[in-house]
């Protein structure tokens, strides 16, 4: 994912969150999209599951576990 750094429109890439897959489909405008708000919705879920796995292996590397 990237986000805008500065007003110059220079954006910097954010490696802790990922950015999802896009699929030739997806510009296609003879084909169906309906799955697309369930695969951002997926990788949203993704994103928040590794955050949650960051948090619990942070503490437990911090208690010695």
């Amino acid at each position: 994912m990237t986000h805008k750094t500065n007003r110059y429109g220079i954006y910097e890439v954010n490696h802790t969150k990922f950015g999802g897959v896009i699929y030739p489909s997806d510009f296609s405008t003879m084909t169906p999209n309906g799955n697309i708000a369930e695969r951002i919705a997926s990788d949203l879920r993704f994103d928040e599951n590794c955050r949650k796995n960051l948090v619990t292996r942070s503490m437990k590397n911090y208690y010695g576990g």
